[in-house]
């Protein structure tokens, strides 16, 4: 990053693929909503959102939840004073077949690839622009983290024997899966 604020567009394509094979798959795969970071000038970060508006609203509330995401899980971020994310109405974002579905049920795996093939070639609708600045409330995130911190470590309860059988089981019972996105 330059000392204005400002990404290169190699630095804003390797930040956006980290997050898009970390923890923005999850949002893909399950909540029908997908982001990734345009470009990031003046401390300012861009974002995209492919939304089906199934499970997220494109609201700003929406938009200032996924800009803090981004902004606290990617250190070329943190410095970030505002956001601006365009959301755009689409079909689909990606979804998840089972394992076992991947070998006894072919047709599924086919078509699901089809749907993802048809939905990228299609022209998504900008449906609304949100921005804003985070300075005032990254402040309040700090202080609360620095007193998060004070607090004395919580540990975790170890897992019984019968708990651990039963996750093995369900393991076992549910198989491996797959994840297929765009």
């Amino acid at each position: 990053m330059n000392s204005a604020g400002t990404l290169s567009r190699n630095e804003v394509r390797r930040i956006s693929s980290r997050a898009i094979r970390g923890y923005d798959k999850w949002h893909r795969m399950w909540a029908g909503i997908a982001s990734e970071l345009e470009r990031y000038e003046e401390n300012i970060m861009y974002l995209r959102i492919e939304n089906t508006e199934k499970t997220w609203p494109s609201n700003h509330q929406t938009a200032e939840k996924f800009a803090r995401m981004w902004s606290n899980w990617n250190e070329g971020l943190t410095h970030a004073e505002g956001f601006v994310v365009s959301f755009y109405k689409v079909g689909t974002t990606g979804s998840v077949i089972a394992g076992k579905d991947m070998l006894h049920k072919r047709g599924l795996v086919y078509e699901r690839i089809q749907e993802l093939i048809a939905e990228n070639k299609r022209t998504h609708k900008l449906v609304s622009i949100f921005s804003g600045i985070f300075e005032e409330t990254k402040k309040e995130e700090e202080q609360s983290w620095a007193q998060h911190n004070k607090q004395p470590e919580q540990r975790v309860q170890p897992t019984t024997k019968e708990q651990s059988d039963s996750i093995e089981e369900l393991t076992d019972k549910q198989g491996e899966g797959c994840i297929i996105g765009l």
